[in-house]
């Protein structure tokens, strides 16, 4: 798993608007992202970053909203997922 986030990380950084964002909310990116992916629900999607990032459930929506503007980016991280499966 670290190592798919990992590699989603090195991919948000060839977005800006990713980039830009702290360490951790690049980890709840990441996070969204594969989860998204591998066709997870939102609210599941929510409820597990916050968790696991330690975020506020606005943050984590933000995020969501920001990663599902990105569809480059999120037809980026479906290539990582299929390719390690």
């Amino acid at each position: 798993r670290d190592e798919l986030i990992n590699k989603v990380i090195n991919v948000i950084n060839k977005y800006p608007r990713l980039k830009s964002r702290t360490d951790r909310a690049k980890l709840a990116l990441a996070l969204i992202a594969l989860s998204i992916a591998k066709g997870d629900s939102v609210h599941n999607v929510i409820s597990k970053v916050r968790e696991d990032a330690k975020l506020s459930t606005t943050h984590v929506k933000r995020l969501i909203r920001l990663v599902m503007r990105e569809s480059s980016f999120l037809r980026d991280v479906k290539e990582i997922v299929l390719k390690s499966n």
